[in-house]
């Protein structure tokens, strides 16, 4: 039991680095290169949409330790 524990707070750690890196390029790439403005609105979006499911996989880490 504890083993499919352990195994989903290893993926979920993964997933969350993961999306960290996707994060950093991003906001790297957005501040290092001249884009128009609907590129950069698009990668602001994203941006935003990777924060939020950081979130989730974090809250639900959290969960899955606590269990």
């Amino acid at each position: 039991m504890n083993d499919g524990m352990n195994e989903r707070s290893n993926l979920l750690k993964k997933i969350i680095e993961v999306k960290k890196m996707d994060i950093e390029e991003c906001q790297q790439e957005l501040n290092s290169r001249y884009y128009p403005v609907i590129v950069r609105l698009a990668i602001t979006e994203y941006i935003l949409k990777l924060q939020e499911e950081l979130e989730n996989y974090n809250d639900k880490l959290i969960a899955a330790s606590k269990e």
